[in-house]
């Protein structure tokens, strides 16, 4: 990979490579040309997966109209380009699990008419559902102050430090999976005034919308 001011960027032979599959999983990437996959029609699966991207440009994939399988899921994705799918009428399936999505609209996949998987809006966690299930499981007597959610991290504040710690050491069961809850955001190593809690729920879609 080329590191051009501290930016994973795809590496040149991307734009020229005519394979009919593509995996570039894991490797980091912060940004895509909007230019990259241009020259690649023949392409029909591209897995895109545990990157870094926090966004794709909007006519990235329209070169693409062969392409049936892609996954984005494990990015850092706050919002999807309306039209970004327009040209992909062969495509069948999409994974956008585990970004930072509030929501996809559904005029994204206007003109996909040959899907069979695509995100679900209520997949969705809200504030309404894990504000039931702390209640319900951690703190009896509802000693939630508050619940807010920031780029894919939900903050959690509680009445004290007991239960605070109390939750840190249980975790939260969420839709049947044990999630961990920390005192600091574990993607950023900063000092941090630990009046919240911070929750990352991988593979359960978080919304800011009730």
């Amino acid at each position: 990979m080329n590191n051009v001011m501290g930016r994973h960027e795809p590496r040149n032979d991307w734009v020229i490579a005519a394979a009919p599959d593509r995996s570039v999983s894991n490797n980091n990437l912060t940004m895509l040309p909007g230019d990259v996959f241009r020259k690649n029609v023949m392409l029909k699966t591209l897995e895109l997966s545990n990157n870094k991207l926090s966004s794709i440009p909007d006519a990235v994939f329209s070169d693409n109209a062969k392409l049936q399988s892609l996954s984005l899921a494990n990015n850092y994705l706050t919002s999807i380009p309306k039209d970004v799918f327009k040209n992909n009428v062969a495509l069948v399936y999409v994974s956008l699990s585990n970004n930072n999505l509030t929501s996809v609209p559904d005029a994204v996949f206007m003109n996909n008419k040959a899907l069979t998987y695509l995100p679900n809006k209520d997949q969705f966690l809200t504030h309404i559902e894990l504000c039931k299930i702390i209640d319900a499981n951690v703190c009896l007597g509802s000693h939630i102050k508050g619940l807010q959610r920031v780029k894919g991290m939900w903050r959690i504040y509680l009445d004290n430090d007991s239960e605070r710690e109390s939750m840190v050491t249980s975790g939260l069961v969420i839709r049947d999976k044990l999630v961990n809850v920390y005192t600091r955001n574990p993607r950023i190593i900063i000092h941090e005034n630990p009046n919240h809690l911070k929750v990352r729920i991988k593979n359960v879609p978080c919304s800011a919308d009730d």
